[in-house]
């Protein structure tokens, strides 16, 4: 029997609350029948404990929360995207991965293999710092939010190594490549910065879709086991995000604070020295920290992990190369490498030469490309040089976008392929139509757009 979904509501809850209590009276259900009905409606176990002991309807009414009373519903708590989707939902999925690559065997080679993220991590980028991966039992690095965050990012390079290690009839494999490439998809739509009724209903698709696959590779991989979509919270919250982003907006931005990331939270917390105070404490708490804020954007200083110990790192949007060897050998060894497209729409890399800040034009092959994992890749190619001031590249009136080059294994093919990411978690693509590159949400490999 397949029982199906049921969006969970305030309504409901009172209904359920109402039904139980009736059936217990009169003796049709026992305890046990009338806790897990109520628990399928959502309640806690505390509640229902309560409920349960108490026969008077009109008593239980004043046990249940006053917000069920107030008119709204369960979108007025809005999900948290850091711990939903990042700390939660991308390190569910970092741990389906490991468990797909125990089981072919591959996890200790996979894990040995960090040259990619150690390149980005001394890129030292302040929209992508990422660690290197910790112990064998964490799917990646430190459980911090940067480095989900960053790990997000780069995702499906970072997993394209599937299309190499495993067989190429594995079902196993391509189940996890569009479990990561639909995440990848989500992920995107959720931090844009602009959300309209299109790109709600791009990402509730594609929510649907993340879901099947998720589920389908964990009935593969463990198919006597309980299901991760039924036994995780988070995955269920993610049905949520459509209906909140609709009545509220972009979430990213109820939870960045300036897109400062939950590090927002690191620097509140030491201005409570007094406990919170009732009187005006909201607005002179926020104008204290507006005010250290506008000294922090000043100094762009941030203490960074390191292995060894903690250190002042200037953090920045891009990396400037030490000699135009250092790009070719990083693009000749299949690393990483941070670039910059110009508001001309030019492709470029920035480095030093003979105490001469210069900069020398990144071209995409367009005619050797290959559309990996839903993802445009092509090889790249070196292009002229050029002197400029490199605070000319930290104006917006000259850079368009500061973007990631990351490597795409791609299954028999001898030739490195690289696809472009974006600090605004859009892709870069090429519209053979009017032959011009774009930006685009990720796709996933053989849906209709």
């Amino acid at each position: 029997m397949t029982i199906r979904a049921r969006q969970v509501t305030f309504a409901r809850m009172k209904d359920a609350v109402k039904k139980a209590n009736a059936k217990l009276k009169r003796n049709l259900w026992t305890n046990y029948e009338a806790k897990s009905f109520l628990l399928i409606h959502g309640l806690n176990n505390p509640l229902i404990s309560k409920i349960i002991q108490e026969k008077n309807y009109k008593t239980i009414q004043e046990l249940l929360l006053p917000v069920w009373k107030t008119g709204r519903d369960v979108n007025t708590h809005i999900e948290m995207i850091m711990h939903l989707c990042f700390l939660g939902i991308t390190e569910t999925v970092g741990m389906i991965l490991r468990n797909v690559l125990t089981d072919e065997k591959k996890w200790t080679m996979f894990h040995n293999n960090q040259e990619l993220l150690t390149t980005i991590r001394g890129m030292q980028l302040d929209w992508c710092k990422c660690w290197n991966f910790g112990s064998e039992g964490k799917p990646f690095g430190p459980w911090v939010s940067e480095n989900v965050l960053a790990y997000a990012r780069i995702f499906k390079s970072v997993y394209s190594y599937l299309n190499i290690i495993i067989q190429e009839s594995s079902k196993v494999s391509k189940l996890a490549s569009l479990m990561v490439q639909s995440w990848s998809a989500i992920l995107s739509c959720i931090m844009q910065s602009e959300v309209d009724h299109e790109s709600i209903q791009s990402l509730e698709r594609h929510i649907k879709i993340f879901s099947k696959f998720t589920w389908e590779l964990e009935q593969l991989l463990h198919p006597n086991h309980k299901n991760k979509i039924e036994t995780t919270p988070n995955l269920h919250g993610l049905f949520n995000i459509g209906k909140l982003m609709e009545e509220y907006g972009p979430l990213r931005l109820y939870w960045e604070g300036g897109y400062k990331g939950e590090a927002l939270i690191q620097s509140i917390k030491p201005m409570i020295k007094n406990g919170v105070q009732k009187k005006h404490f909201e607005k002179k708490l926020l104008l204290k920290y507006y005010k250290d804020r506008f000294f922090q954007h000043l100094l762009k200083i941030d203490l960074a992990y390191d292995n060894e110990d903690k250190v002042l790192v200037q953090y920045k949007k891009f990396k400037t190369y030490c000699n135009l060897d250092a790009i070719i050998e990083t693009i000749q060894k299949g690393f990483p490498i941070s670039i910059l497209i110009l508001k001309e729409g030019q492709i470029c890399a920035s480095y030093m030469e003979e105490k001469l800040h210069k900069c020398c034009y990144i071209i995409p092959d367009d005619k050797n490309h290959q559309h990996c994992n839903g993802t445009y890749t092509t090889t790249l190619k070196m292009g002229e040089n050029f002197n400029i001031k490199k605070g000319e590249l930290l104006r917006n009136t000259f850079v368009q976008q500061y973007v990631l080059a990351l490597p795409m294994w791609i299954r028999n093919s001898k030739t490195l392929f690289y696809y472009i990411t974006t600090e605004n978690w859009t892709e870069q693509s090429y519209d053979f139509n009017n032959n011009k590159h774009n930006f685009i949400l990720p796709q996933i490999n053989g849906c209709q757009y």
